[in-house]
């Protein structure tokens, strides 16, 4: 039986615990070990092959060298290749490092997929083709034509070159990538809900101060501007009460606009909690913490149109109530009994949604309760593990 290999530039808990830094574990790391997991539950012995993801500062493992490791997670292996924390020099010992596994760790049997279109997935896939073992691509973000500079140009032509050493069969984020690419062969995997998160873990929506979510890229596209003007309207209307509201902010981007919106709130039933560079288990223990999340990200942008957010699998999949724009495929998985989704991608929407949630938060147990019982009718391990051994022809 062959076995499936997942390149990603992932990141895990327990390397992080091995480096000392503290590494991002985004909403992209827990679907790829995810998905493996899925695979290995049907009977497809699962490896994620990486290269660490680091951050901007020493702490984050910027300027370090960062040891290859080996670990388990459940029946995944997730090889960690050696690394060095500055930009450029990742990519080319990322690339000598998937290159090798390539030649020396993947049999004929097995199958390859490579998250995203990445550069230094190019001599790895080029030799997998050479040995006719073709690997497949999966589009997580379609390329944008409004991304400027060099990273831009990059990105473009690393996809035009991987779309020809790859299958044309595609594994996609979402069926908007697919149709907007002209991709015919494709699935679409939004990401998984594990096993251990098939049990619901009920929150406290009757606490006297309800935690809210706000993490992953945050600029423009991802709502910063649109979160700004929301907490300017609740600043105006949230009523001094019993209740305060608290907006844990854990990704990066926009931190001087955020350091000013916090110093401007007079509102003290309102609490901007800024809190960048967590580690995994920091970020977690946040996560068990909140009531509810947000996702953000605005359906007329470019970014909107060219990605899904999958940070919506995490957190419906963790039991918080989610608060989304309706952007991408998120339609398709959530409705209005399981997520608190918006007609339009304004301040007064949102504005008016949080309210309503401060007023009356027992009320969204429920929904936030469907919004799990939808990860499990539509992202289950099995469903999604037998969709993707199946279409990538792996036994």
């Amino acid at each position: 039986m062959g076995v499936f290999h997942y390149f990603a530039p992932v990141n895990f808990i327990e390397y992080e615990k091995l480096t000392g830094f503290k590494l991002l574990v985004g909403a992209a790391s827990r679907k790829v070990i995810a998905v493996c997991e899925a695979m290995n539950l049907v009977g497809i012995n699962s490896q994620v092959t990486t290269g660490a993801v680091t951050g901007g500062s020493p702490e984050c493992g910027r300027g370090r060298y960062l040891p290859s490791a080996t670990f388990t997670h459940g029946s995944t292996t997730i090889q960690f290749l050696p690394s060095f924390g500055l930009p450029g020099l990742n990519r080319i010992l990322a690339a000598f490092g998937y290159l090798k596994t390539a030649l020396f760790n993947v049999e004929p049997s097995d199958k390859v997929l490579l998250y995203n279109f990445y550069p230094e997935y190019i001599p790895a896939a080029f030799v997998l083709k050479v040995l006719g073992n073709t690997a497949y691509l999966d589009i997580e973000d379609a390329p944008r034509i409004d991304e400027m500079g060099m990273r831009g140009v990059v990105n473009r032509l690393s996809y035009s070159i991987l779309k020809l050493l790859c299958k044309k069969e595609c594994i996609v984020a979402a069926k908007g990538i697919a149709k907007q690419l002209n991709l015919l062969n494709t699935l679409a995997i939004y990401g998984t809900i594990t096993k251990k998160e098939e049990k619901y873990c009920g929150r406290d929506f009757n606490r006297s101060e309800l935690c809210i979510m706000y993490g992953g890229t945050i600029s423009y596209d991802t709502g910063l501007d649109l979160f700004i003007q929301t907490i300017k309207q609740l600043d105006l209307k949230l009523a001094l009460g019993l209740k305060r509201i608290r907006f844990v902010i854990t990704g990066f981007g926009g931190e001087s606009e955020l350091v000013d919106l916090r110093n401007s709130i007079s509102n003290s039933s309102i609490i901007l909690d800024i809190k960048s560079n967590l580690s995994a288990s920091e970020y977690r223990y946040e996560l068990e913490q909140a009531q509810a999340a947000l996702c953000l990200k605005l359906p007329h942008s470019e970014m909107g149109a060219t990605t899904f957010p999958s940070k919506v699998v995490e957190i419906a999949s963790a039991g918080l109530l989610l608060f989304s724009t309706k952007v991408s495929d998120v339609p398709l998985l959530f409705d209005e009994n399981s997520a608190i989704l918006l007609d339009e991608a304004s301040p007064e929407e949102l504005c008016s949604a949080l309210m309503n949630f401060v007023d009356n938060a027992a009320m969204y147990e429920k929904i936030s309760r469907n919004g799990h019982k939808a990860m499990i009718n539509h992202l289950s391990a099995e469903t999604v593990g037998k969709k993707l051994s199946l279409f990538l022809g792996i036994q």
